[in-house]
């Protein structure tokens, strides 16, 4: 030992800790971020189911698109709007198929989701041939969700190109 001495800085009491104030002042402060950025994003959940759906149902037909291609048969998606489902069918035919045969079984859709009207599909199926294009003319399969906000994924007969449009675009 040299001779010096170690001293700590005494500590005083207030110095320990939190004050119960300060405590109650930081949990209401925490809790009125959470409630106001809580809200905010249960609303937009309906929002993103919606386009999550509408994305899937876009997905399922260029699946079925490039199948169609790569395998040299047809492919369809057929939709059940009485059942919110869907699936992939695959055709005995390059074109013209007369035999169908499931390739997936029945999907549903988030169960927010109401797949409400398809237009212009024969039966409720969208027919890809072997080359991408669609058989006969544009359709579109139309989603909404419980706040009644429409999206519809639209497939164009020439080209078999596939788009995901809000309802003001309509």
């Amino acid at each position: 030992m040299d001779g010096t001495v170690n001293r700590q800085p005494a500590c005083n009491r207030s110095d320990a800790g939190f004050s119960l104030i300060e405590l109650v002042t930081s949990l209401s402060v925490l809790s009125i971020l959470i409630g106001a950025f809580g809200a905010t994003w249960l609303t937009g959940a309906d929002e993103r189911s919606l386009h999550a759906a509408a994305r899937e149902v876009t997905s399922v037909m260029r699946l079925a698109r490039m199948k169609a291609t790569a395998t040299g048969a047809e492919h369809r998606v057929a939709f059940d709007i009485g059942t919110d489902t869907y699936r992939i069918e695959k055709g005995d035919k390059m074109f013209g198929s007369d035999v169908w045969f499931p390739a997936t079984e029945w999907i549903p859709l988030d169960q927010r989701i109401d797949m409400y009207k398809v237009t212009a599909f024969k039966d409720d199926r969208v027919t890809f041939n072997v080359n991408g294009t669609v058989e006969g003319v544009n359709g579109a399969v139309y989603l909404k969700n419980v706040k009644d906000r429409k999206v519809r994924a639209r497939v164009m007969s020439a080209t078999g190109n596939i788009k995901i449009q809000e309802e003001k675009e309509w």
